[in-house]
């Protein structure tokens, strides 16, 4: 599967890498997934990580840039489980792939 590291993001520039205390560690990420942080880079990094096509497929990193952008930009504010996120990108994707400005 194509994952995206750090020099991957398209906004690495303006996340940050904090863990304030143990239910915010880096190192445990399934149990700190229910509200994404969209600010720290680990918690934004493994949940596009996550992210999987029809049937579990694998999605490219085009395609994984494309839902940081819309993360970072078009997903309302007021959604912020991951599970919702999520939802909401697979709902939105197909709307906003031909808008994607980045080139890749």
């Amino acid at each position: 599967m194509p994952k995206l590291t750090e020099s991957d993001l398209i906004y690495k520039d303006d996340y940050v890498n904090t863990a304030k205390d143990a239910s915010d560690d880096p190192k445990i990420i399934f149990s700190d997934n229910k509200r994404l942080s969209r600010s720290e880079k680990y918690e934004v990094l493994h949940f596009l990580n996550a992210l999987h096509g029809p049937n579990n497929s694998d999605l490219s990193r085009k395609v994984r840039r494309i839902c940081e952008w819309m993360l970072k930009n078009h997903v309302p504010s007021n959604i912020e489980s991951t599970t919702k996120i999520r939802e909401w990108i697979v709902k939105n994707i197909k709307d906003y792939m031909d808008k994607y400005p980045f080139k890749d």
